[in-house]
C-alpha cells in the first residue's frame, strides 16, 4: 500500500511539473510575440507624438508672423525667442528682401528666387501635459520672386522637426525596418540625416526618440483678395445686365490690351468675381438671407457667415435673388472681419502743388523710393486732380474727398505710377472717371485707397461714406471696414471692394469686375497655409 501510494504521488508531481513546463513554454511564446508588438506599439505612439510635436513648431511660426503683421521683417517686430545662431538673438529685419547681405538668389529650373537667411526657433518644449517629452525646432525662411523688385509680402517656408521621446528600452523591434521607416534614433548621437535639421543647439529629448519634419509654404493674404468683402450688408445691382465677374490684367490672355478690362462679352472674362458678407443673423433668427443678390449674375463664389440650412432644405436661405449665382458656389462658413488698416508715418512731407489750378503731383521717379503728400483738414479740399511722372506717390487727405460732378471730374493715375491714398473722411466718386480716362493706366493695382477715419474718444471708427451717382468708371482697389459703399446710377468698378457694407442702386448695365492681379497687392492681413507636405526622406 505505501509503495502504490509512494508511485501515485510521483506521478502527480511528474504530471504537474510536465504541466508547468508545458505553460511556461506557451507563456514564453506568448511573451515573445506579444512584447515586441507592444513595444511596437509604443514606439508608434512616439512616432504619431513627433508628428504633432513638428505641427505644433508650424502653429508657432504661423502664430508670430501673423502676429507681426504687416510688416514681418521689422526691427521692432516681437520675435522672442528665435535665434540667428545658437548664441544670437534673431534679427528679424534680415528677412527682409531689402536687406541685401540677409538673402542671396536662387535658382532652379530657370525660375528665379531670392530667399532670406533662415531664423531658427531651437528646442521648444511642447510636451503633453501626460506622457512622453517632445520638443520642436523650426526653420523659417522668407522668399520673394526675383523678377518683381516691388513686391513687398514675402511667402514664408516653415521647416518644423518634432522629436518625442520613445517609451521602453532602446532596442529595435521585432522588423528592423521599422526602426528605419520611422525615423527612430535609439542612441545618441541623433541619425545624421536628422541631425542636419537639428540645426542649432542638439535636442534636449533623451533617447531613444523619433523625429518628424513637415514643411509648409505660408502665402501673405491682403485686403483684395475678393471682388466685394463686406462687414454688414452686401446688395447688388437689380437690373438685368449687372454682373460681378473677374479678369487679370497681368495676365494678357485673361485680359485687354494693356491689361485693362476685355469687355464685357470677352471670352478672356473669368469665373473668380467672389463676394462675401461677415453679417450674421440676429441671435433670435436660425436661417435667412445675408446676401441680397437682386439676380444678378456673379461669376464667382458667394459665402456668408451662416444663415443656410443644409440639413432639411435644399435651397440657399443665406442668399436671395440667388437665380444668378451658381449654387454649387454658395456657402455659409464665410467669417474674416476687416480690421483697420495700417497707416504709414513718414518723417516729412513734400510741398503740395496748387492741385485746385490743375498742377499735378508728381511720382517720386523710380519704384523703390515714394513721395509723399498731406492735404489738412484746413486746406483747399481736394478733389479731381492728376499725377504726373513715374514711381511710387502716397497721399494723405486729413478730410473729405469730393471730385464733384460733370465731365471734368477724374483722378489721372498714369501707367508708370503706383498711387497709394489715405483718406480720413467721405469720399464722393459723384460721376467721374478714377484711374479711367484716357491718359490713365485703367489698372486697378495702379491706385490704392484705404479709408481710415480717426477713431472717436471711445476708440470707435466713425461710419463714412464713398458714394457716386451717374455714370462713374473707377479702376481701383478700396479697403475702408468702417465705409458704407453706396454706387447709384451706372457704375462700373474694376477692382475690389472691402467696406462695411456695399449697395447698388440700380446699375444699369454697369458692373463689377475684380482684376485677380490684386491678389498680392496691399499691406499683409494675416499669412496662411497653402502646402504641406512631411519630409519622409529623412
Amino acid at each position: 500500500m505505501h509503495t502504490h501510494t509512494a508511485r501515485t504521488k510521483g506521478a502527480v508531481t511528474l504530471v504537474a511539473l510536465l504541466s508547468l513546463v508545458i505553460i511556461s513554454v506557451i507563456a514564453a511564446s506568448v511573451l515573445r510575440s506579444v512584447v515586441p508588438r507592444y513595444h511596437v506599439s509604443y514606439q508608434t505612439a512616439g512616432w504619431q507624438e513627433a508628428r504633432l510635436a513638428a505641427e505644433a513648431g508650424v502653429d508657432l511660426a504661423l502664430e508670430r508672423l501673423n502676429k507681426n503683421v504687416p510688416v514681418v521683417s521689422s526691427t521692432t517686430a516681437d520675435w522672442t525667442g528665435w535665434k540667428q545662431t545658437a548664441t544670437t538673438a534673431a534679427l528679424p529685419a534680415l528677412l527682409a528682401k531689402n536687406a541685401a547681405t540677409a538673402v542671396s538668389g536662387l535658382t532652379a529650373s530657370g525660375n528665379a528666387l531670392t530667399a532670406s537667411v533662415p531664423i531658427y526657433l531651437d528646442n521648444v518644449d511642447v510636451s503633453p501635459s501626460v506622457g512622453t517629452p517632445a520638443a520642436a525646432d523650426v526653420q523659417l525662411t522668407a522668399l520673394y520672386p526675383n523678377p518683381d523688385a516691388t513686391l513687398n509680402n514675402p511667402w514664408f517656408r516653415i521647416r518644423s522637426m518634432g522629436t518625442a521621446g520613445l517609451p521602453g528600452p532602446a532596442r529595435s523591434a521585432s522588423d528592423r525596418m521599422d526602426t528605419s521607416l520611422r525615423r527612430l534614433s535609439l542612441r545618441s548621437p541623433m541619425r545624421p540625416a536628422l541631425a542636419a535639421d537639428d540645426v542649432l543647439t542638439p535636442t534636449t529629448v533623451p533617447f531613444p526618440n523619433a523625429s518628424r519634419i513637415v514643411e509648409v509654404l505660408a502665402r501673405p493674404v491682403t485686403p483684395f483678395s475678393k471682388a466685394i468683402v463686406t462687414q454688414q450688408d452686401l446688395v447688388l445691382g437689380n437690373s438685368s445686365g449687372w454682373e460681378v465677374n473677374s479678369y487679370d490684367s497681368s495676365d494678357p490672355n485673361k485680359s485687354g490690351t494693356n491689361g485693362v478690362y476685355p469687355g464685357d462679352n470677352s471670352p478672356k472674362i473669368q469665373s473668380n468675381g467672389d463676394i462675401a458678407s461677415n453679417k450674421a443673423l440676429a441671435t433670435t433668427t436660425t436661417y435667412g438671407p445675408l446676401i441680397t443678390a437682386n439676380g444678378a449674375q456673379v461669376l464667382g463664389s458667394v459665402s456668408t457667415n451662416g444663415g443656410d440650412d443644409p440639413a432639411t432644405t435644399t435651397t440657399y436661405e443665406n442668399v436671395s435673388g440667388s437665380s444668378g449665382i451658381d449654387q454649387s458656389r454658395i456657402d455659409a462658413s464665410f467669417y474674416d472681419p476687416l480690421l483697420p488698416p495700417p497707416v504709414p508715418t513718414p518723417a516729412t512731407y513734400l510741398i503740395k502743388p496748387n492741385y485746385s489750378a490743375g498742377v499735378p503731383f508728381v511720382a517720386s521717379g523710380s519704384i523703390t523710393t515714394e513721395n509723399y503728400y498731406r492735404v489738412y483738414a484746413n486746406e483747399a479740399q481736394l478733389g479731381s486732380f492728376t499725377v504726373s511722372g513715374t514711381g511710387r506717390i502716397t497721399i494723405f487727405i486729413d478730410g473729405d474727398w469730393n471730385l464733384g460732378n460733370g465731365n471734368g471730374s477724374f483722378v489721372q493715375i498714369p501707367p508708370g505710377v503706383q498711387a497709394t491714398i489715405y483718406v480720413k473722411g467721405n469720399i464722393d466718386f459723384g460721376n467721374g472717371m478714377v484711374n479711367t480716362n484716357n491718359a490713365s493706366s485703367k489698372k486697378p493695382g495702379n491706385l490704392v485707397i484705404y479709408g481710415v477715419p480717426d477713431p472717436d474718444a471711445s476708440g470707435n471708427l466713425p461710419a463714412r461714406t464713398l458714394s457716386s451717382n451717374g455714370n462713374p468708371e473707377i479702376a481701383a482697389a478700396f479697403y475702408g471696414p468702417s465705409y458704407a459703399v453706396s454706387l447709384k446710377g451706372t457704375a462700373e468698378w474694376y477692382g475690389s471692394v472691402a467696406a462695411y457694407s456695399f449697395a447698388i442702386s440700380g446699375g444699369g448695365n454697369g458692373g463689377f469686375h475684380y482684376d485677380e492681379a490684386l491678389g498680392g497687392t496691399g499691406f499683409i492681413r494675416k499669412f496662411e497655409i497653402v502646402s504641406c507636405f512631411e519630409d519622409s526622406r529623412k
